[in-house]
């Protein structure tokens, strides 16, 4: 099986309390986007893992992927796993769990038995992993992500993303709300209410953007950045716990000036994408 593991954005993030056993109840409205990692597996005679040409480690998440995938079906042949990375690290565009949710998919076309089982098990590997694996272009996710409601895609529009060149970590974001919490009000009923509709949100929003700040004030300064450059304040919002900003646009012609008013002025990582309507069709950025 070849294909790509196709990325996500949220839209909306809100915190809805304290950390219980660790984890923080969220609403998030997720959506795919038209970018993603190049993965190769199937059954070989010697199992092989590779990331970029180089042995998969063991805090891997197509590893880890692969050990559930075990424990569900039970003796599992060994495989060749070969994936290409073309999302940035620690960026909040679910990177590594597309590519967990990859496997899990691949095992439930050949286990179609065990693809309830598995799809239970998907959130033991991350937040935004039953999303992903889930056939849906967006949907609402709420307590830790696993309960999923889907949604219509985004009508015809466009996303600007840009990532700054240095990934945040999950847990020390987390970590930051629990002591600063968020100035920001909530967002998602609102962005859900608006895909119901089929039109665009007027107001993107996530509730982690302060604490990201807090890790990382350089994030804040990236933020003033963008909206120098054109990104439209109410339509900018951090991803997920990442460092990439999103940008939403019903003007194809102002999308593309941002990005690459962007690209021009250096920064590390910028893609312009068509969304819905507007054909799913990915455009060219900074390093490509």
């Amino acid at each position: 099986m070849v294909g790509w593991a196709r990325a996500k954005v949220t839209l909306a993030l809100d915190v809805l309390g304290p950390a219980a056993d660790g984890f923080h109840p969220v609403d998030i409205v997720l959506h795919r986007i038209p970018l993603g990692d190049h993965v190769r597996l199937a059954p070989a005679s010697v199992e092989r893992l590779a990331m970029d040409g180089s042995p998969m480690g063991p805090d891997n998440l197509c590893r880890r992927a692969l050990d559930v995938v075990r424990e569900v079906v039970g003796e599992l042949p060994p495989v060749d796993l070969s994936v290409r990375k073309r999302i940035p690290v620690g960026a909040g565009l679910g990177g590594g769990s597309a590519d967990a949710a990859f496997v899990l998919g691949w095992a439930a076309r050949r286990h179609p038995d065990r693809r309830e089982a598995l799809r239970a098990a998907a959130i033991r590997l991350g937040m935004d992993v039953p999303f992903l694996l889930l056939e849906r272009e967006a949907a609402r996710a709420t307590g830790r992500g696993e309960r999923l409601e889907p949604l219509p895609a985004l009508p015809r529009g466009w996303l600007v993303l840009a990532y700054p060149g240095w990934p945040l970590s999950t847990a020390a974001v987390y970590a930051a709300y629990d002591r600063i919490g968020s100035p920001d009000p909530p967002r998602a009923g609102a962005v859900v209410d608006a895909l119901r509709r089929g039109v665009l949100p007027s107001e993107l929003g996530n509730q982690l953007e302060a604490a990201a700040w807090a890790v990382a004030p350089a994030l804040a300064d990236f933020r003033r950045r963008l909206e120098r450059a054109g990104a439209p304040r109410r339509r900018t919002t951090l991803t997920g716990s990442g460092s990439t900003y999103v940008v939403l646009f019903d003007d194809p012609d102002a999308a593309r000036a941002l990005a690459e008013r962007l690209a021009a002025d250096q920064v590390p990582w910028v893609r312009c994408l068509a969304m819905g309507e507007a054909g799913g069709r990915a455009g060219k950025g900074a390093d490509g």
